[in-house]
């Protein structure tokens, strides 16, 4: 570990608020740093989570940011708060909140009882042409992996994937390119 992440986890365990550290504090280390505190001090996600929904946009994005680190570095960390997950999706701050978030549901095994509002809500920003690729990119994947669950569901997100492909960035077009092919022949 880095003598700045030392110190940051120092400040962070002396209760600053994250708040404050995101806006005075904001780099790469220092999101890096508030992840590994989270993934460390499970026992603050309630508060940082109630920190996305309640702030300001721009520290909303920050945090964000730290907390889909703090899910891809520990994978079963945030099952225990899909339903703060699903709430935060349905009325992002930010587009980095939605982006976030789909790129921590993506590495997880969604649990039945929230596929189906899960589902919907990809389904939604895969159709939404306002959402950013990465949101739809990392939406497209988790929606997927609900498929692979529920076969009945493929038919609907191949035609919502197909239906945005002629026009889609190169982005879009890629990750599109690695599912249809095993929605078409359900290959999982």
């Amino acid at each position: 570990m880095k003598l700045k992440d030392i110190f940051l986890l120092c400040i962070l365990a002396n209760n600053m608020d994250f708040e404050k550290l995101l806006e005075e504090r904001y780099s790469k280390e220092t999101i890096h740093s508030i992840a590994t505190f989270l993934v460390e001090h499970p026992e603050n996600l309630n508060s940082y989570l109630q920190l996305i929904e309640t702030s300001e946009a721009g520290t909303s994005q920050r945090a964000a940011w730290a907390l889909g680190h703090a899910g891809v570095m520990d994978k079963t960390l945030l099952i225990a708060y899909l339903p703060n997950l699903i709430r935060l999706l349905e009325k992002p701050r930010h587009d980095s909140v939605a982006r976030n978030i789909y790129r921590i549901l993506q590495f997880l095994d969604i649990p039945e009882n929230f596929e189906g509002i899960i589902y919907d809500l990809c389904i939604r920003d895969l159709l939404d042409p306002k959402q950013p690729i990465a949101v739809k990119c990392f939406g497209m994947t988790t929606a997927f992996n609900i498929c692979k669950k529920h076969v009945e569901l493929q038919p609907e997100l191949k035609i919502v994937i197909e239906e945005n492909l002629e026009d889609a960035s190169a982005g879009y077009k890629s990750r599109a390119r690695k599912i249809l092919p095993k929605l078409k022949s359900a290959e999982f």
